[in-house]
């Protein structure tokens, strides 16, 4: 099924306080909302408009990451706008906005990775479907993922000669 052939993540454009972001990540593995500090200017923020917080956060790997500060911004995907808390943080990232649970479970967003869209009750009883951005995808990204992502790979099994023994990725 060529649906399933895939392991790509969820990047939306979104409004932020009004202006257009490309690489907005929807991850519902994290619990917060985190924005890089290159950000800010984009936004006409300066460090002095952040509420100072000594939050840190730990990262996939163990390793820990210190807050430079809280940051409220409107977020809009689709029609549904939010004021959203986001922990700013220093350091490369593969985006330029990341939406945790927090905003998922606020926004009531229903977050499909394998049909690579968004989906969002909204006060009329009705729902709304926002689709993804695959433009994302560019060389910038970690290699080995853009080579996931672009390609009809997945899932990820692990298998040798018949036995579960090295890890392949399905390709079609």
């Amino acid at each position: 099924m060529k649906l399933t052939k895939h392991l790509r993540p969820l990047y939306v454009k979104a409004l932020v306080n009004g202006i257009p972001v490309a690489k907005v990540l929807i991850d519902n593995g994290e619990a917060i909302n985190t924005i890089p500090s290159r950000m800010m200017r984009k936004f006409a923020k300066i460090e002095s408009d952040m509420i100072p917080t000594e939050v840190i956060l730990t990262s996939f790997d163990g390793g820990t990451i210190s807050t430079k500060g809280v940051m409220p911004l409107d977020i809009t995907i689709g029609t549904t706008t939010r004021t959203t808390v986001f922990f700013v943080i220093d350091g490369p990232t593969s985006y330029n906005v990341l939406l945790g649970r927090d905003w998922i479970h606020e926004s009531q967003c229903i977050p499909l990775s394998l049909h690579q869209c968004l989906i969002f009750w909204i006060d009329k009883g009705g729902v709304e479907v926002v689709q993804t951005d695959h433009r994302s995808f560019v060389a910038e990204a970690n290699s080995v993922e853009t080579f996931m992502y672009e390609g009809n790979y997945g899932p990820i099994r692990v298998v040798q000669d018949g036995e579960e023994t090295q890890i392949v990725a399905q390709s079609e």
